[in-house]
């Protein structure tokens, strides 16, 4: 028989097993049926996995559909803190292969976060060696990252993108919107590890990849001319300078090269000032150069004739106050001879006769004073003073290249209208849009040119820019045998703290080829060159480099065959 005592115990055991019961149905009734739909919401939100599928950024292709730029598949690496066991020893072994800090990898591991960036965009043998070392917590997700195949070549001018895929300079900040495409998403449940089960993929809409831009430029003669252009900057000992190639039929601009340059791939590695793109961006004094404009405005409006004569002053020549030298005494020369040797005081008294009014005219006709519109950021307008501020010497200054600050871009734009019988086209660099599939969506450099001068005037200026080359001329270092070139070199000083400098020069050649059927002009500008400065000297022997190329791979025929044969 069990003793009362034992009775008491099995009885307050049972009663106490009983009400253990009742309160765990009772909590189980609480969580499952009245406190259901809070703790559903909490669970569904842990196990839902809504994620966004990045687009593919679209393609910049050169003119023969080259790829300039284009978007892979890479994989970026992030942690939930929660699920690692170990940060100091997971920290170790990430930095060693991702080359991090170890201790700032080890500050995110240890978050109270749930969600932490390791590192972005990781390279194929990172992300092969992080996935062998099995770390709990660590996931990859997908991303596009821009590469940029040819390197440096055009990076001026294509620009870069930041870690988000956001364009930052050049065509990917202009057309960035063009380019991004629109994401998609997808909707999905993770497991307790915050995988994704693929088989309870749910809804997906998928992301429209981003339209592509093809280039008149082409990649080759850009290579060309960033090479030559290069050696031309080191071989004098310049700071700089840029260069540019276009058909000056159409405006289409072949190569637009800048020295130094950086790569779009990789900026931060460089000085913010090799970004700039020096052929939209930066003025300068035109000098001699503009001599050519100069003497086709002379030519249309009728003051001058190519075998008119004018009276040098032998190198010395008071004007409003100053006196106007020539680099050499000249007594008589034609003005095909004012052309050909670069007279200051010949095209001054040129334009002295033409008029300041008929003068200003023409320049603002030439597209000088504002931007060209070719459609990359960071163009500048330059500096065309209007009529009411030019001084008693503007008339005699400007004609010459001073007193008036031009882009290279404007310079060369204006040159070829110049050279193909007065047209003036709008330059540009963008030949389409194109749509992922390669639907034509928008094409451009179709606009009507506007006239500035005649083409028997712009005949005439192609006849004395010829002389230039010959032996009697500044540039003879630009002649290519067996073709008609012609050109005009530029030497100007540059400005500092408002007075010329005696030390620092801009060196210019502007040319074109051929005179028999003009169609193409290269403009190479260097940047402070030193010991020599002369424009046929410095600049020209880069020109004759970048348009030997230019005539060879365009198989333009020679024109001069005797010289040859």
């Amino acid at each position: 028989m069990l003793k009362k005592s034992h009775i008491y115990k099995s009885l307050t055991f049972s009663v106490l097993m009983v009400g253990a019961l009742v309160f765990l149905l009772g909590r189980l009734f609480y969580l499952q049926v009245q406190e259901h739909e809070k703790y559903f919401q909490k669970a569904e939100l842990q196990q839902k996995n809504n994620s966004r599928i990045e687009p593919r950024r679209g393609f910049i292709l050169d003119c023969n559909r080259k790829i300039l730029a284009m978007s892979v598949e890479s994989q970026s690496l992030f942690a939930d803190p929660v699920f690692v066991k170990d940060p100091s020893a997971a920290s170790q072994k990430l930095s060693g292969i991702l080359g991090l800090n170890a201790e700032d990898v080890k500050e995110k591991l240890s978050s109270s976060r749930r969600f932490v960036w390791i590192k972005r965009k990781l390279n194929n043998e990172e992300a092969s060696l992080v996935k062998e070392q099995e770390i709990a917590g660590l996931y990859f997700v997908e991303e596009m990252k821009r590469r940029y195949p040819l390197d440096s070549v055009l990076s001026n001018v294509i620009g870069f993108l930041d870690i988000d895929n956001n364009g930052l300079e050049g065509l990917e900040l202009v057309w960035d919107d063009t380019l991004k495409g629109k994401p998609g998403w997808r909707a999905s449940r993770k497991d307790g590890n915050g995988n994704e089960i693929i088989s309870e993929r749910r809804e997906e809409v998928p992301p429209v990849n981003g339209n592509n831009l093809v280039l008149t430029i082409d990649s080759y003669i850009q290579h060309v001319c960033e090479s030559a252009l290069k050696e031309g900057v080191e071989e004098n000992n310049a700071v700089g300078g840029c260069a540019i190639v276009v058909d000056v039929n159409t405006g289409s601009v072949i190569a637009m090269a800048n020295y130094p340059s950086y790569l779009s791939g990789n900026p931060s590695k460089f000085p913010p000032e090799n970004r700039r793109n020096r052929c939209i961006t930066d003025i300068f004094e035109p000098g001699s150069t503009f001599k050519a404009l100069t003497g086709a405005a002379a030519l249309d409006k009728g003051v001058t004739s190519l075998n008119d004569v004018f009276d040098c002053e032998n190198g010395n020549f008071p004007y409003g106050g100053f006196v106007l030298h020539d680099v050499h005494p000249y007594g008589m020369l034609t003005f095909k001879e004012v052309i050909q040797k670069s007279s200051n005081i010949g095209i001054a008294k040129v334009a002295i006769k033409m008029g300041e009014k008929s003068f200003c005219g023409y320049l603002e006709r030439y597209g000088f004073g504002k931007t060209t519109g070719i459609g990359l950021p960071g163009e500048v307008n330059g500096i065309l003073r209007p009529l009411r501020q030019w001084s008693k010497v503007s008339i005699a200054r400007i004609p010459m290249g001073q007193g008036i600050s031009v882009t290279p871009i404007q310079l060369i734009t204006a040159f070829s209208s110049i050279v193909n019988g007065g047209k003036l086209f709008k330059p540009y660099i963008i030949d389409r849009i194109e749509s992922p599939d390669g639907e034509v969506l928008q094409e451009f450099g179709k606009e009507k040119f506007t006239r500035v001068i005649s083409e028997s005037a712009s005949g005439d200026i192609v006849e004395a820019m010829c002389a230039v080359i010959s032996a009697g001329g500044t540039a003879p270092k630009a002649r290519i045998k067996g073709y008609s070139v012609g050109g005009k070199t530029g030497t100007a000083q540059k400005v500092e703290n408002g007075r010329y400098s005696h030390e620092k020069f801009f060196s210019s050649f502007i040319g074109f080829a051929t005179a028999t059927e003009p169609s193409y002009a290269v403009l190479v500008v260097i940047d402070e060159p030193k010991p020599k400065y002369y424009g046929g000297t410095v600049a020209a022997p880069v020109f004759r480099k970048i348009m030997e190329v230019v005539l060879s791979y365009y198989e333009v025929p020679v024109d001069r065959p005797e010289e040859v044969s």
